[in-house]
């Protein structure tokens, strides 16, 4: 069951998502690389913190 709901919530985030994502394409489209970007930034960043081995 738990497993469902997982695989269930997964799905939607996935249809949320693209659906968001086509919205803010259509509304702003500057946004959204800008927000992506944004994303690729900050990920960069929390991974250079990462302890080494």
């Amino acid at each position: 069951m738990a497993l469902c709901l997982i695989l269930m919530t997964g799905r939607l985030g996935a249809m949320v998502g693209s659906n968001v994502v086509a919205f803010l394409l259509t509304y702003n489209c500057d946004l959204i690389f800008v927000l992506l970007g944004g994303l690729l930034l900050v990920c960069a960043v929390i991974g250079t913190t990462l302890p080494g081995k």
